[in-house]
């Protein structure tokens, strides 16, 4: 009798957790209104809704056939975008080719103005080093605004394709599949992409082109000055 009692009375507490749950779960309200905006923030809401364009609803239409069974790769992605991408390009050129304009001018500069005493060209020649100094400080900024721009637009395209393709996929999947696996592809892989493209990418055009730029000018220096490798001992 006592195990019966204590087995009522264990049998009372599950029904009692359960009860209570539900009771939980009944109580908590479901679909809460708008609560409104915060009155410290109502007034930058204001005046940011008044800038703000007219968007319309979006005109998104979903299917679960896939139409496009091609792969997904980064050169179908920069295809979409490809007037920016030559943008960008044309911008890192100018930046890397102003930046790296200092060497020749100097040299005229030693050149035509000073060992032949010139002061105009010396001067021409500093006005024009701190003219490109400008020229590539702006190239520099509109490219990391390009590029920044670019990569937001391709993440958000390769966030509707993943997102899309999750929908499409069956119920199987999800049992067998972690969800945060299912997050990290959503959001921390998308994220690396979004950081190659910004600044991985980038970073390697502006190197690569600035190695090219200055071999280009040791190469033009060498044969000017007429200088053989297979006779080191010639500049002693």
């Amino acid at each position: 009798m006592a195990w019966s009692g204590g087995g009522g009375n264990m049998f009372g507490g599950v029904q009692g957790s359960v009860g209570a749950a539900r009771g939980f779960g009944a109580a908590r309200p479901e679909g809460l209104p708008f609560a409104g905006i915060p009155p410290e923030i109502s007034d930058a809401v204001d005046k940011l809704l008044v800038t703000e364009p007219d968007h319309g609803e979006p005109d998104i239409t979903f299917s679960h056939r896939v139409s496009d069974r091609q792969p997904l790769t980064m050169r179908r992605l920069l295809a979409a975008h490809m007037p920016a991408v030559w943008l960008c390009a044309l911008v890192v050129v100018v930046e890397v080719a102003s930046l790296q304009s200092g060497p020749y001018l100097t040299q005229l500069g030693i050149d035509r103005g000073i060992l032949k005493h010139n002061l105009g060209a010396l001067v021409a020649v500093g006005i024009t080093y701190l003219g490109l100094i400008v020229i590539g400080g702006l190239a520099s900024a509109l490219r990391m605004a390009l590029c920044g721009r670019l990569s937001a637009w391709i993440s958000n395209d390769m966030r509707l394709r993943v997102f899309a393709h999750l929908q499409r996929l069956s119920l199987d999947f999800f049992t067998d599949t972690k969800a945060g696996v299912v997050m990290t592809r959503m959001t921390s892989d998308i994220e690396a992409l979004q950081q190659l493209l910004q600044d991985g990418l980038v970073q390697f055009l502006v190197q690569g082109l600035t190695m090219i730029f200055v071999a280009a000018i040791t190469i033009a220096y060498s044969e000017l000055v007429g200088f053989d490798p297979t006779t080191p001992d010639r500049l002693a």
